[in-house]
C-alpha cells in the first residue's frame, strides 16, 4: 500500500499541471493583449538573497489605467524598470492579468506536471522493485 502513495501522488500533481494547462490556454484564448510598462520592482529579502517582483501598468481598450503585480519573481531582475511588455488582460475582469512571457503563463504548469512525473517515476520504481 505505502508502495502506491508517491505514484498516486505523480498523478494528481501531474492532474494539476494539466488543469492548469487548460486554465492557462482559456485565458489566453479570452484575453486582450495590450502594451504596458514596467513601473517598479518589488524587491524581496529571502534566505537565498533578493527577488524582485515586477509591477506593470497598461491600459485597457476602454482607456482605463490597471496595475498588474506579478506571482512570479526573480534573481537577477527579469524587467528594468521602464521596460515595456506584452500584457494580456481579461476584458471582464481587467485585475485578471498576466505578462506575456513563458515564465509568467507556463511557470505552474511545468511545475506541476514535472514534479508529477518525477513522483511517478520514481513511486513506478520503488512499487516494481522487488524486496529482498
Amino acid at each position: 500500500m505505502v508502495k502506491l502513495i508517491f505514484p498516486v501522488v505523480g498523478l494528481i500533481l501531474m492532474y494539476q499541471g494539466w488543469n492548469s494547462y487548460n486554465v492557462q490556454q482559456s485565458f489566453i484564448k479570452n484575453s486582450v493583449p495590450v502594451p504596458g510598462i514596467v513601473v517598479k520592482n518589488i524587491q524581496h529579502y529571502g534566505h537565498d538573497g533578493p527577488d524582485y517582483t515586477p509591477v506593470v501598468n497598461f491600459k485597457t481598450l476602454d482607456g482605463q489605467t490597471e496595475q498588474y503585480t506579478s506571482s512570479i519573481s526573480s534573481y537577477p531582475q527579469e524587467y528594468a524598470d521602464g521596460a515595456h511588455v506584452q500584457i494580456f488582460y481579461d476584458p471582464q475582469n481587467p485585475v485578471d492579468a498576466r505578462i506575456k512571457s513563458d515564465v509568467d503563463l507556463w511557470f505552474p504548469v511545468g511545475m506541476y506536471a514535472g514534479m508529477g512525473l518525477i513522483f511517478f517515476i520514481v513511486g513506478m520504481i520503488f512499487f516494481f522493485q522487488k524486496s529482498y
